[in-house]
């Protein structure tokens, strides 16, 4: 008699105990279907920041912006250098942790320079001869692929994490970064940018800072509803 009233008296925590592991079961089916089975990954919700300047500036008996075509070039020769530059707007991102930066430019083409090096500086939203040579932090090395795709481009990813975080970490509203050689040789490379007339009719595309911020628990939870919300339609149609 008294082992049947103990067990009574048990029942509600073996209950208890019973839906946790139930919903910890589903939580991680849950998880495991929103990664690999039908939505995309956390990691996919990704933003973009604003581009608001691009172009080159070029070393040619004397300083000169050109932000008016369809291209950028890098070179560096005996008769001057010019360098990439481009600018964004960052100062929506705010402090929430990063997780991931990444620098996409469209390459047209590549011959003889293959390296170069990206640096980040405080930018102003436009594109001046100062930032040819503007104090900056050197954030990665970089060797394009050889190669002709003009008027195509192929994307060329960079991580920028440490230069998104510099500015985050600094409250910089504009990040600058500034591409350039140091090789010394007639070629150049060619990628594209968006200037302020564009030629719409060619494949590249404007350089693309993208990020990814660490999801809050909030936001990790109403993933979560949402990916759950999925399930039920899926199983009542």
């Amino acid at each position: 008699m008294f082992a049947g009233l103990e067990k009574k008296a048990n029942a509600p925590a073996r209950i208890a105990g019973q839906k946790r592991k139930v919903a910890l079961v589903k939580t991680r089916w849950l998880v495991t279907f929103m990664l690999g089975a039908g939505m995309p990954p956390l990691s996919a919700f990704a933003e973009m920041a604003p581009l608001l300047a691009d172009g080159y500036i070029q070393n040619e008996g004397g300083y000169f912006v050109v932000d008016y075509y369809w291209t950028a070039y890098l070179k560096n020769d005996g008769t001057g250098a010019a360098r990439g530059v481009m600018e964004f707007d960052v100062s929506a991102i705010g402090s929430t942790p990063l997780k991931s930066a990444i620098l996409t430019i469209w390459q047209l083409d590549c011959f003889n320079i293959r390296n170069a090096t990206l640096y980040a500086y405080a930018g102003d939203g436009a594109i001046t001869v100062g930032d040819f040579d503007r104090t900056a932090v050197s954030i990665a090395g970089i060797t394009f692929p050889a190669g002709y795709n003009f008027g195509v481009g192929v994307p060329f990813d960079t991580d920028v994490v440490t230069a998104l975080q510099l500015a985050m970490d600094n409250n910089w509203a504009r990040l600058g970064f500034r591409l350039e050689t140091g090789y010394f040789s007639a070629g150049d490379i060619h990628y594209a940018a968006k200037g302020t007339s564009a030629w719409p009719y060619l494949g590249g595309q404007p350089p693309i800072l993208s990020y990814e911020l660490v999801p809050e628990p909030a936001t990790l939870g109403l993933l979560l509803l949402g990916g759950a919300a999925v399930l039920r339609h899926r199983r009542r149609s």
